[in-house]
């Protein structure tokens, strides 16, 4: 609570309040897990008033971020993950590769029912699958 209350005191007094991710769930090894950092802004929206702003997926500021590190432009990435409404929707905004893993939250099955902005380019089994894909060399 005090970490909370300090969020709160330094937002009231213009700092920003930023967040990696507003998923409600994310993948553990033990199953489905509470995305900590939507709960964690959400208490410290609901007292301050202010919005939290995304940083991390599916916001194109994390991808440019990647784009930029890797000295490349955000559409000659491609997306990898198991989430459609976070890395799905982030490749599509940005024109990359979206590749759907159904390691996580999300089985192969609820893939083709969802909007085109989530709907992956290719799914694969889990992210192994990723090297059967690059060339080989000689």
């Amino acid at each position: 609570m005090d970490d909370l209350e300090a969020a709160c005191h330094a937002v009231f007094h213009g700092a920003s309040l930023y967040s990696c991710s507003q998923s409600v769930f994310f993948a553990s090894a033990e199953g489905r897990a509470l995305g900590t950092s939507r709960a964690i802004c959400a208490m410290i929206s609901s007292v301050t008033g202010v919005a939290e702003q995304v940083v991390g997926k599916p916001s194109l500021i994390g991808l440019g971020c990647a784009a930029k590190r890797l000295g490349t432009a955000p559409q000659a990435l491609a997306v990898v993950g198991d989430d459609p409404e976070l890395e799905m929707t982030m490749a599509h905004r940005a024109d990359a590769l979206a590749i759907a893993v159904t390691t996580g939250v999300h089985p192969a099955d609820r893939y083709p029912a969802l909007p085109p902005e989530q709907t992956p380019h290719l799914t694969l089994d889990g992210v192994g699958e990723l090297l059967g894909l690059l060339p080989t060399t000689v």
